[in-house]
Order: C-alpha cells, then structure tokens, then sequence
C-alpha cells in the first residue's frame, strides 16, 4: 500500500508525546521512522529528557534498526499480567488507524523488542519513558522506586527474568544460563537449575562444562504430578513449549551427552548413561521458602 506523501514518516529522531494506544490512535500522531537508523535520539515533547535507543547488537558491533521499523513506542501490559511485566515496546504500523492490526518490533534474539520496567527504573537514559509512564498514570511511582533499588540487573546476570513461575521464557542452548530470576517488589528469587540441562563436562584440556547444542526453546516450569517425584516434595519440572530457532548438534562432539529437547515434552538429560527427566526440588533451593510461596500462589489447586 502506498503512503500519501503528506502521511510518509520523516527519518529523525523522534519526539514523544504519549505511549498510551487509546491517544496515539484519537490524535492521529505521526509515525515515526527508524528504518536503518542506528543510535536514534529519542526526545520527550518539552525536549528536556532524551535517550538513545539501540536496536541490538552482535559480537562486534551495534545493530541499524530492520527496514520497514515505522510506528509508535508505546506502553504495553498484558491481560491478567503483573504490573511488574510491563514494557515500553515499538508497534509497527503505517499509521494511528492500523495500530490495532498491527506487531510488535522483534528483537534479533526473536523477543519483542523493548525495555522492561525494570531497565526504566534503573537507566537515566530512559527517563524519556519512565517520565511518561509516571505522567500517564501508567505506572505508580511506588513501583518504580521499589525497582530502582535493584540497579542494573540485566546487565550483571543474563538469565531469564520472569513475573512468575508459570510464565513461559527463552533459553539459548548455547549459553548454559545456570538460575532463572523471579522478580518481585520485595526481592529477586532465583530458581537454581542445578546441572546446565543442555551440557556436559568435558575433560580437555582440563574439566569444564560445554554444550553441544545450539537453538533457541520456549520452557515453562510446572509442578510434577509424577510418582517418582513424590518422596522429593515439591518439585519444579520444565517443560518445552516452542522450538524458536532450529536445534543442532556440534559435528565435533561425537558422544554427546545430552538429550535435545523436543516439542511439547519434559526436559530431559542424560546421567550415567541414561535419561532422566530434569527435576528441581523446591526444598533443595537456596531460595526454598521464597519459591514455594510463589509455587503455591502460581497453582493454589496443587497439592503444595
């Protein structure tokens, strides 16, 4: 579809004014164009706060926005999820009547490109965001401070953040994350995931542990309904619900020692030679107490 020319978005940095969707479509606001751009300014309305914003980046360099990256930053929560969950996130579309139709900007690691709560409350050069969800009434001030307290944690710690346990998140097979955080206003709780379910240890040039695999899955903990698990107590099971990016072995390893995960199954890894489903007592966690709590707030019909 053609754009009229008076409607085509202009390349510059953008000046924002609102990140509600009911404004943005009633107002009619211009689109902004971050097609190739790389490091653009982002500037509040009163010109006062600004931010750059990066699309990603690779092993060397930072990463030009995709083509086609028209639309609007906007503030998103989804039905039924923690406040803590919400994002600033860039709707692709052609203009404010097509915001509804359209998708969210990905990431190159295949996530909805953004910022989290969490990265406004933490990072100066995101006070363009965090000023207007504070003045939009879409965030309380509460929450923010309370999160402000946790500094920079993405950046200290790369494994999953999650609102709760039974939201499903990313894994990279490559990168063997060892704990999955759960984020809450009082404290971050880390669910230990023992040995790396997608490694194994190697002995050369001196012993240490490699994953053969490479891919990307979607997991989600449970609770385990299986008898074997019942003398352990409460225990956490991870199960695969999306293969993100395709899985392969590396050709270098000739007796792999894991189990690749598949399509709507446990996760399983191999010890002594044979499979075993992966299973995470709650009692044996650091974090014990905190984790059954939210255990028992995530399925109050379990037997917990």
């Amino acid at each position: 579809m053609r754009i009229p020319r008076h409607r085509r978005p202009k390349k510059t940095n953008p000046t924002i004014s609102t990140l509600r969707p009911d404004i943005i479509i009633s107002r009619g606001e211009q689109v902004y164009d971050l097609s190739g751009l790389n490091g653009p300014v982002v500037f509040a309305a009163d010109r006062k706060r600004k931010g750059q914003q990066n699309y990603g980046r690779d092993k060397t360099k930072w990463l030009p926005f995709p083509p086609n990256t028209r639309g609007y930053f906007y503030y998103h929560r989804s039905p039924g999820q923690s406040e803590l969950a919400s994002s600033i996130r860039f709707r692709l579309c052609e203009g404010p009547e097509d915001f509804e139709r359209g998708c969210d900007l990905l990431a190159p690691s295949g996530k909805p490109w953004g910022h989290t709560l969490l990265e406004l409350a933490a990072h100066p050069y995101l006070e363009v965001f965090s000023a207007l969800v504070l003045a939009e009434g879409l965030v309380d001030q509460e929450i923010i401070s309370d999160l402000a307290k946790y500094g920079s944690q993405k950046e200290q710690d790369r494994s999953p953040f999650l609102f709760t346990l039974a939201e499903p998140f990313f894994y990279n097979l490559a990168l063997m994350k060892e704990n999955v955080r759960i984020l809450t206003r009082k404290k971050i709780i880390r669910v230990d995931l023992k040995m790396h379910p997608f490694a194994q240890q190697v002995a050369r040039p001196k012993h240490h542990w490699v994953s053969p695999l490479t891919g990307l899955v979607k997991l989600r903990f449970e609770i385990s309904t299986l008898p074997e698990h019942v003398p352990l107590g409460p225990t956490l099971v991870l199960r695969v619900l999306e293969v993100v990016e395709p899985i392969s072995m590396d050709p270098d390893y000739t007796r792999p020692a894991v189990v690749p995960p598949e399509l709507g199954t446990l996760v399983y890894q191999m010890r002594y030679g044979k499979k075993h489903i992966v299973c995470l007592p709650i009692n044996r966690q650091k974090m014990s107490a905190d984790i059954l709590q939210l255990a028992k707030d995530t399925w109050p019909d379990a037997n917990i």
